[in-house]
């Protein structure tokens, strides 16, 4: 075979002698940080979950009891709906 892939050709060696792959200290680490960040974007996902779940029952338990009170955020400009 010829040409630059062929396997006799020494093209994948680096002219020092050591091997192409990377040691296997910084892939450990790499694999390492990765998970960490894995870990803690799933935790950060969770999080979010949590309060948008929490925030929409409190939403639906105020629309639902309206006599408990609204927030001023939820009254309608002129609607009457939360004049005391």
């Amino acid at each position: 075979m010829k040409g630059r892939h062929a396997p006799g050709n020494g093209a994948r060696r680096p002219p020092d002698g050591r091997s192409a792959e990377p040691d296997p200290g910084s892939r450990r680490a790499t694999r390492t940080a990765l998970r960490v960040a894995l870990i803690l974007i799933g935790l950060v996902a969770a999080v979010l979950v949590y309060v948008l779940v929490r925030d929409f029952l409190d939403f639906d338990h105020a629309v639902r009891n309206p006599q408990d009170g609204f927030s001023d955020w939820q009254c309608a400009s002129e609607s009457g709906t939360c004049d005391h």
